[in-house]
């Protein structure tokens, strides 16, 4: 998820704030997005105008997965684990895959991970809402990375 502002990245986000203002103020004419506080105050509204603007994430590694050989390289950030054990949907890895494979759009497929915890046990992941219920809150963005599909997986304490 966008973590913080750094020097690297404020005009990233100083653009991105711009254009949400921008966005909202049809229905929120008073509005001034200047920080991320500001920002995830109308994320919900937000992500009904255009899910450009949930892109996520702006400043986070990402796990990139290679559709052919179905290797997915690991971020420096993640090479240790996660730490999830009592958290639950704390923290996000960030996926990128190309958008299409074998002829066929991947937008068009239904996203799951299926994955193995610490402890063996082997489980799948499906985006809200799931057929178990976990409520998995899935992040898409298609239009800032032309032929990439990047989303978001936020970590369940079940993944511990």
């Amino acid at each position: 998820m966008i973590t913080k502002i750094t020097k690297e990245n404020t005009n990233l986000y100083e653009n991105l704030f711009k254009k949400a203002e921008n966005a909202l103020k049809k229905d929120f004419p008073e509005v001034s997005i200047t920080t991320l506080n500001e920002y995830f105050t109308y994320i919900d509204e937000l992500a009904e105008i255009s899910p450009e603007y949930t892109v996520l994430p702006l400043d986070e590694e990402l796990f990139e997965i290679d559709a052919n050989t179905r290797v997915i390289s690991i971020p420096t950030k993640f090479k240790q684990g996660a730490g999830v054990v009592g958290d639950h949907l704390a923290e996000f890895a960030f996926f990128a895959i190309d958008r299409y494979f074998d002829n066929t759009d991947l937008t068009q497929k239904k996203l799951r991970i299926e994955y193995t915890n610490a402890n063996g046990d082997k489980s799948t992941a499906a985006p809200y809402p799931s057929d178990n219920n976990d409520n998995w809150i899935w992040l898409t963005d298609i239009l800032n990375h032309p032929g990439k599909i990047i989303f978001g997986w936020p970590l369940s304490s079940l993944v511990s």
